[in-house]
Parts: C-alpha cells; structure tokens; sequence
C-alpha cells in the first residue's frame, strides 16, 4: 500500500474495475463507495483522501460535496466530478458547486493523471498567511464558505460578515482589511453604503461587490477607483482575478493587452495528440489565455486548443505554447497559462478569435490581472 488514497462515489458498475486500475497505475490506493452516506461516514471516521471523485448522475451529489466542503479537515482535499459530457454549463455548475476539476465519466486515463500531479500534494497542508485580512460579506453560507476557502488557500486569513453592520464593524478593526467581498444584496443596503466610510479613507480598502444581472451590469458602469464588480453566478475562483486587479492595479500597465473574465469550455491536447482534455477558460487576453484544470501539461509543452470564444457560435482552432503551470490552489486557481503561437495559428481562426477579444474588451469596465 503507498500511503496515498483516493476515494470514488458513485454506482460505477463495471467501470469500477477500470477505475481502481486507473488509481493503482499513479501508485494511490483506490476506495469505492456506492452512496452518500457510506462517503461521509468514511470520510469523517478515517484519514482525508488525497483527491475525491464523485458522480454527478448520483442523487444530491451536490449535497455531498457541499458537506465536504464544511469538514475542516477536508478544507484542501481536491474534489472533482464525473460528468456524462463536456459541456460548459456541466463544468462551471461543478466548480460553482465547490468542485476543483471535472472529468467524462469514463476517462479512466484522466484519472490516473491527475492522481499522479496530485499524488505528492499534502491535502492537510495550511498555507502561510502572507497576504493579510479579508473580509467576506455573504448571507448564502455555502458561497460563503467557498469563497473564504479560495481566498484562504491564496495566503489570507479570514473574518466573515452577514450584515452591513458586521462588514462595517470588521473593516474598522486593526489590522486593517487587504480587501473586502460582499454580495450586492447584503442587507440592509448593500456593500457599498456599508463600506462608506471605509472607502473614503486616504488609503481606501479594496471591495470587490459580487451581483447578477442588472445588478451586475450597473456596478460595472461605475468609476469607484477602489471597487469592482463581478458575476455572482461565476464559478469561485474568478473572485481571485478580480483580487488581483485591486490589489496590484500596475500590472496593467506592463501588459501587451488586458486580461477579460470569461468562461468558456475549452479542449486541450499536446501538438499530434488525438485526445483532448477538456476544462474552463477563465480568463482570454490578445496573445493568450488561462485554462483551469488540475491536468496542466508541463511548461515548455506545445499544444493545440479548440475553444469557442465568447460570442461566437463557431469553434476555433489555436496553436500556444505552456508558460507557466499550477497544481496546488494558490494565488491563481490550478492550470495553466499559454501564449499564443500566432504564427501558427490558421490565419481565419485567429482573426475570430481576436475580433471576439476585442468586442468582449469594449464591454468591460474593470479588465483583470
């Protein structure tokens, strides 16, 4: 046995056999359980897994992983969840949930795989705070919690807040708040009424407000130098983008071009490869884009991507090479960033998708780091 577990929920049937082979060939011992229950039973009675696979075609499944995401002790444990197809609805529904990665149910290889990046992660490990206090406003305590999770595991400690009074309470408090999250329905009238006085210090705390829908698209029309909007309905980790930007507002200056949230799904494979891998898109800029994923390919890795990018109906097919990779959630969620080969690219489909960049820049107020 090598110490290193994983465990898989779900009714698998005969493709339970294929997954404890996938898991034995990255040298982790496989679990199977067929239901909700047994899971939690397991999880709380004995040591954390180093990954968990759960089915999404199980009944409450989400229930499942919201109770993991509760369990101190599976605070890092990386989640990820079988879909029956790649789509991108499927995917940011799974990272939305709590979830770290999603695979087609089936890709016993994606398993093994990832179980070999994760393998010498230690999921009990707490970061070091090195980036100081943030205050998370939110009435929805699973959001809450999902938030606080990601912005923990980036290097901040964590104070939380239901009410305009608590967030105003918080961020008087020393040491000062680095930044401050809340939902633009926080009673009673919002983040930004709440956070007044704070905002109108010398040196202003750093708010990002989190809305939906008309909501969202007001925020982003206003020219709060220390605030910026962003879709609640997004999966988690683009709070940690919209950070960035407030924190480190010079960034943009070294930029070749600015850096847009979207999320669109996106197939990835090594240059001749025949397989693709699939994941979310998080963020697009002219000569190049960031893919979330807990299967990065290694740096220097030429690779094809075909995405359809924001907008458009038609996929493209792009060319770029690796820049830089993660596995462990950080300052960045895991993935990868790639530059963009534009020589290599078919001339038709990376007009598309520059034409596509520069529509979807013009509409957005607050650009990301």
């Amino acid at each position: 046995m090598s110490g290193v577990c994983a465990l898989f929920v779900g009714e698998f049937g005969a493709a339970a056999e294929a997954l404890r082979l996938s898991s034995l060939r990255a040298d982790v011992d496989p679990r199977l359980v067929s239901n909700i229950d047994t899971a939690k039973e397991v999880l709380s009675s004995g040591r954390s897994p180093h990954c968990m696979f759960v089915d999404a075609s199980m009944p409450e499944f989400d229930e499942l992983i919201d109770w993991s995401r509760g369990q101190a002790k599976l605070f890092a444990t990386p989640i990820v969840v079988f879909v029956p197809g790649a789509t991108a609805h499927a995917y940011a529904e799974a990272l939305s949930l709590g979830a770290d990665d999603m695979l087609v149910s089936g890709d016993t290889a994606g398993v093994t795989r990832r179980l070999a990046h994760l393998r010498t992660v230690d999921p009990s490990e707490r970061p070091p705070v090195t980036q100081g206090r943030a205050i998370i406003a939110c009435t929805d305590v699973p959001k809450r919690r999902l938030l606080g999770r990601l912005l923990r595991q980036a290097g901040f400690t964590i104070d939380f807040a239901e009410h305009g009074s608590e967030l105003r309470k918080l961020g008087e408090q020393e040491p000062a708040p680095t930044v401050m999250v809340a939902t633009a329905t926080l009673p009673p009238r919002g983040p930004l009424d709440a956070t007044m006085a704070l905002r109108t210090r010398e040196r202003p705390v750093p708010l990002v407000v989190l809305a939906s829908g008309e909501r969202l698209a007001e925020l982003r029309k206003t020219d709060e130098p220390a605030a910026c909007a962003g879709d609640y309905e997004a999966p988690p980790d683009h709070l940690l983008f919209l950070a960035n930007e407030l924190l480190r507002p010079g960034i943009k200056n070294v930029r070749a071009s600015d850096r847009l949230l979207v999320g669109a799904l996106t197939g990835f494979r090594a240059a001749g490869a025949f397989e693709p891998t699939y994941a979310l898109t998080y963020n697009i800029s002219r000569g190049g884009l960031y893919v979330r994923t807990l299967d990065p390919p290694p740096r220097g890795t030429s690779i094809w991507l075909e995405m359809r990018p924001p907008g458009r109906r038609d996929m493209v097919h792009l060319r770029a090479t690796v820049m830089w990779r993660t596995v462990k959630a950080g300052a960045t969620p895991p993935g990868f960033g790639v530059k963009l080969e534009t020589a290599q690219c078919p001339k038709a489909d990376l007009e598309e998708y520059e034409a596509a960049y520069e529509e979807l820049r013009a509409t957005v107020l607050h650009p990301v780091s």
